[in-house]
């Protein structure tokens, strides 16, 4: 093997190792995060949370990930008997940077999970594109430029399949709706809140 044929397959192994967890075939969608990729990466380690894998239970989580404020994530694990689990982590420290972390679990009700699953599926999480400029151009207005790089990123895992969408500083209401309820079953208090545009 050449050089350059040994530097790539290194590269690509790494890329592997480094990327969220993706699919590898057609049912999971591949999505280019630029340069929030690398920021999601390092922001997981900082509050101390897993990759999402495509193999693992139905789950989702939301991450804030602003410039000047707390870190937070928020994840809920939906187990087989319709109930389930929440796992809240919460930095004092901005975006990506490292410091203590506290951790809250909350086992949630059927009920709760209902919501959760409600929520979800009323946002069209699965089908909704990425990043805020293709959904606000989609639901026909101006995209917003953030004066602070906050981002808030909801990512989800059923069935095999994997979805990340990052909303910056506007929201529509079915999306303040599922940030609202994560945080109220986590018992938490939202450290961000974005413009609502609908």
């Amino acid at each position: 093997m050449s050089a350059r044929a040994s530097a790539a397959a290194i590269l690509s192994a790494l890329a592997v190792l480094l990327v969220p967890a993706r699919a590898v075939d057609a049912q999971v969608d591949t999505v280019d995060l630029g340069f929030w990729g690398d920021v999601h990466r390092e922001c997981l380690v900082a509050l101390e949370e897993p990759r999402l894998e495509v193999s693992a239970p139905e789950t989702y989580r939301l991450l804030f990930l602003p410039s000047f404020k707390d870190q937070q994530s928020i994840r809920i694990e939906v187990w087989s008997n319709g109930r389930g689990r929440l796992r809240a982590h919460r930095v004092h420290r901005p975006r990506c940077e490292h410091g203590d972390v506290e951790e809250t679990t909350i086992l949630l009700s059927s009920h709760d999970i209902a919501r959760v699953r409600a929520a979800v599926g009323a946002l069209d999480f699965w089908n909704s594109p990425y990043d805020d400029d293709k959904a606000t151009i989609a639901a026909g207005q101006e995209p917003v430029t953030c004066s602070d790089g906050v981002a808030s990123l909801l990512e989800g895992v059923s069935a095999g399949k994997y979805h990340i969408i990052e909303r910056d500083c506007t929201w529509t209401s079915k999306f303040e709706t599922v940030v609202r309820l994560f945080h109220d079953l986590a018992h938490a208090e939202m450290p961000y809140s974005a413009l609502v545009t609908d």
